[in-house]
C-alpha cells in the first residue's frame, strides 16, 4: 500500500507532498532495527520523470539476499 501511495505521489507534478521534499535531504522509514535514511535523483526528461540516483544508508545487520543478474551485453568477464 506504502508503495502504491509514493508511486501516485511520484507522478503528480504539483503534488504537496513533492514540495514537501526538498532537494539534498533524505527520508526516514522504520524498520525492526531502526530507521533508515533513503533519498533519490530524478530528472524531468521529455516529459517523463527518470530516476538518476538511489540513496540508502548502510547497516551493519545484514537487510537482504539475493542474486543480481547482468544482461549479457554488460557481462564484464567475456568482454575483457
Amino acid at each position: 500500500m506504502a508503495q502504491y501511495k509514493i508511486q501516485r505521489c511520484a507522478r503528480t507534478r504539483s503534488s504537496w507532498r513533492l514540495s514537501r521534499c526538498r532537494p539534498g535531504t533524505l527520508r526516514r522509514f522504520g524498520h525492526p532495527s531502526g530507521v533508515m535514511a533513503v533519498g533519490a535523483e530524478a530528472e524531468l526528461r521529455d516529459g517523463s520523470w527518470v530516476v538518476t540516483k538511489a540513496i540508502m544508508s548502510r547497516s551493519a545487520r545484514r537487510l537482504m539476499e539475493g542474486s543480481v543478474f547482468v544482461a549479457s551485453s554488460l557481462d564484464f568477464e567475456r568482454s575483457a
